[in-house]
């Protein structure tokens, strides 16, 4: 977003140097704050009132779409931030979100660093630490770490991100991956997980690999953007696997990872330890305050999609 994009990028005009993109509010007193106010002035826009979903045009109707994101830096350098906010439509995405990270953390992937908030007026937002931003305090500079979206590393264009395949996104994998096998382990363990919460955005752009800033090896980076689009409509994979995006099974993972050279015991015991770990997960989905009518929605489709994973 703006100047300060994602991954060791930056852009600017010609002849001129990137913004610093830094915030002069202090992470410990964001509650002193409007979240509207912060966004507005990120994007140097006039007005008040409630926020909107952005109209762009060629933006896919999805829930990715929806939330309104911008980056957002304290005063202590501590970190670089994604502060994510509700859309006024859909008043529950960023307890979805925060949910759903956790969630993730729990059954063993890496997902990135969230917290939620609330500003002034009782809004909440969800802080996002960006891992592709770490502090340099000696040079008093941000370090941008190697990220790459699945549209990137296999070399296609944005607006492609639903049209690629999982096969294809694999293929990248297995070809820049320090440890291919473990990675590609890895990217099933993402794929199987947001199939069991209804994850229906889990596009190209939603997976990256990166340069892991202390080992310098490429792998996966930590999981973003996880939550279930299936109370919103989308009830759909975005990446096929073998042109299924519904009904997976767990057959479907072991034939998949088998082909790319994974053995089976790897696989199930992956899927077993996701399955396991998720379970108690629907009987909580109250927190996410969806309504009585979408929480029975979703726990009946994960309670079933654990089952088709098991």
């Amino acid at each position: 977003p703006g100047s300060h994009s994602i991954g060791d990028v930056s852009l600017g005009l010609p002849g001129t140097e990137p913004r610093s993109g830094r915030s002069s509010v202090e992470l410990n007193k964001l509650e002193e704050h409007s979240f509207a106010e912060l966004f507005r002035r990120s994007l140097d826009l006039p007005g008040e009132g409630p926020l909107d979903e952005p109209n762009l045009p060629g933006v896919q109707d999805k829930i990715s779409a929806s939330l309104i994101s911008f980056p957002f830096r304290g005063k202590t350098r501590q970190g670089a931030y994604l502060l994510k906010l509700n859309p006024t439509d859909k008043p529950s995405l960023v307890d979805c979100e925060f949910f759903f990270m956790g969630m993730a953390r729990t059954c063993g992937l890496r997902p990135a660093e969230v917290r939620r908030v609330k500003d002034r007026d009782g809004a909440k937002g969800l802080l996002v630490r960006r891992f592709d931003r770490l502090p340099d305090p000696e040079n008093h500079r941000w370090r941008k770490v190697h990220v790459e979206d699945a549209c990137q590393f296999t070399d296609r264009y944005p607006a492609d991100k639903y049209r690629l395949s999982l096969s294809e996104i694999a293929d990248g994998v297995e070809e820049f991956a320090t440890a291919p096998l473990v990675e590609l382990l890895r990217l099933l363990q993402w794929v199987a997980f947001s199939y069991l919460i209804g994850n229906g955005d889990l596009h190209a752009r939603n997976l990256s690999l990166w340069v892991e800033p202390g080992s310098g090896r490429v792998e996966l980076s930590p999981a973003y953007d996880l939550l279930s689009s299936l109370p919103y409509g989308d009830r759909r994979m975005a990446l096929a696997m073998d042109g299924r995006d519904d009904r997976l099974m767990r057959k479907h993972f072991l034939a998949f990872g088998e082909r790319r050279g994974l053995r089976p015991a790897a696989v199930h015991t992956m899927l077993d330890k996701l399955c396991q770990k998720a379970a108690p997960f629907k009987d909580r989905l109250e927190e996410i305050a969806l309504g009585k009518r979408k929480t029975a929605d979703l726990r009946r489709v994960m309670g079933r999609r654990n089952g088709d994973l098991a």
